[in-house]
């Protein structure tokens, strides 16, 4: 939804691992880990383009401690639609 943020996943992630952001959508997306479900992306945020991806390494999404993928909608009037894919 429109500025709302929502957990991906729920799971550790192992230093090192590469993720594909896409963003399927108009709306720009910021993407995190954080200590919790719900959590906004802040500082740490990864933000991907409306009908764009990036490959990042999981380290660059914050502390790999946290274990909440969550992505931030940061469009106030357009839906969020993303995809992640780990490689």
């Amino acid at each position: 939804n429109a500025s709302a943020t929502v957990t991906i996943v729920e799971r550790s992630f192992a230093t090192g691992t590469q993720l594909v952001l896409r963003n399927t959508g108009a709306a720009q997306l910021s993407f995190c880990l954080a200590a919790a479900a719900g959590i906004a992306c802040g500082e740490n945020a990864i933000v991907v383009d409306g009908m764009s991806e990036k490959q990042i390494g999981v380290d660059d999404l914050g502390n790999i401690v946290n274990m909440f993928l969550n992505v931030t909608n940061m469009d106030a009037s357009n839906e969020g639609r993303w995809e992640v894919e780990i490689v």
